[in-house]
């Protein structure tokens, strides 16, 4: 092959790797996935502004909750849990314009925070939920949550085998 066909070609590769990364970093997905991703991070550094800045400001759950009071109970579980670890696992995205749903499954594993300290036994505990869904909207190109499926405790447990015997 001569030269300018070697060039033409990598300059083909080189456009294609381009846009790939273009479109995985600023498709709507990814722009998503990263709005989440960061919701995560403030659930276990217990950041309440970066919470506060997911939430939109019209949220409500499938019980009819507001911002304040989800923001409010994530506070009181502060309180009580520690060195939270969040995973989320088979995330699915569907967009329709400018609102969209994340669906996964989470695990999420928590140290109580009354067995941390000098003489006392950590024990770590898990709580799961199948399907979780978040329904999220679009302004000024953030992606914010405005509601939450139906999260109901019969579906969240603590596992036994996660508690550390002494």
């Amino acid at each position: 092959m001569r030269k300018p066909g070697r060039i033409l070609l990598l300059g083909l590769v080189v456009a294609t790797i381009a846009a790939l990364l273009f479109h995985f970093h600023f498709s709507p997905e990814a722009r998503i996935d990263r709005a989440v991703a960061g919701a995560v991070k403030a659930l276990e550094t217990e950041d309440d502004d970066a919470l506060d800045a997911f939430f939109h400001p019209d949220f409500k759950d499938a019980f009819n909750l507001d911002k304040d009071t989800w923001l409010s109970l994530v506070q009181y579980s502060w309180q009580h849990w520690k060195d939270v670890k969040i995973r989320l696992l088979q995330p699915e995205i569907a967009i329709q314009g400018d609102r969209a749903t994340m669906r996964f499954n989470a695990i999420a594993e928590a140290t109580a925070a009354d067995s941390i300290g000098p003489g006392k036994i950590p024990r770590r505990e898990t709580a799961t939920r199948q399907k979780v869904e978040l329904q999220l909207s679009r302004e000024n190109g953030e992606w914010r949550l405005i509601g939450v499926g139906d999260l109901s405790p019969a579906e969240w447990g603590v596992s036994p085998q996660m508690v550390i015997q002494p």
